[in-house]
């Protein structure tokens, strides 16, 4: 009988800074929501539901327009006459609500109390998303390989064998190990280039 151990896939590398850039892009998405739907129950005489709400969240200005002619005495009227009756102007809305829709899917956006939130498991599935592991016991392999290629060289470097000229053409030409300059020339595996291996 053949003993096998599973694969455990390894931590590979985080892409913190799209990470952050996409969920600075997700608070700003958030905000837009928040002015489209804001703006939009301005055309209201009376408080909107969370559910009118996320209609019109999802919806954007036809859903909107459902509303209104639910609301009204008048369901028939066209819109921008029924607006003008009240003194009211649907352009502001119409622009505020440009991409709510398409943005409120994106992070599963939904409105508690009158607000618009970020979907529970956004943030964990992005972070997910841009956190990179081994993906085979061949990519595992190749991670104690390039350690262990580093180290030699690194301590080949260090012993005057080999020349730090020479190490990015080493380096380039192995394709799983880099140098890096913070405090003094470090070999190291190349996490980036083993993840696509």
């Amino acid at each position: 009988m053949e003993n096998t151990t599973a694969f455990e896939p390894i931590f590979l590398y985080r892409e913190q800074e799209l990470i952050e850039n996409q969920k600075r892009l997700h608070t700003q998405w958030l905000a837009q929501i928040q002015n489209g739907i804001d703006t939009a129950s301005e055309l209201f005489d009376e408080p909107l539901t969370d559910d009118e709400l996320t209609q019109i969240m999802l919806g954007g200005w036809k859903a909107t327009e459902q509303i209104m002619r639910s609301k009204s005495q008048f369901p028939n009227a066209k819109i921008e006459t029924l607006l003008d009756l009240k003194g009211k102007d649907s352009h502001q809305a119409k622009l505020a609500l440009t991409n709510v829709a398409t943005r409120s899917q994106a992070i599963k956006a939904s409105i508690v109390d009158g607000k618009a939130v970020i979907g529970e498991n956004v943030i964990s599935e992005l972070e997910e998303a841009y956190t990179h592991y081994t993906k085979s016991p061949d990519q595992n392999r190749l991670i104690y390989q390039a350690k262990e290629l580093g180290d030699n060289i690194q301590d080949l470097l260090d012993k005057n064998v080999i020349h730090g000229t020479d190490i990015s053409s080493i380096c380039h030409s192995l394709k799983i190990i880099k140098y890096v300059n913070n405090d003094g020339l470090k070999i190291v595996p190349d996490l980036v280039a083993i993840s696509k291996q």
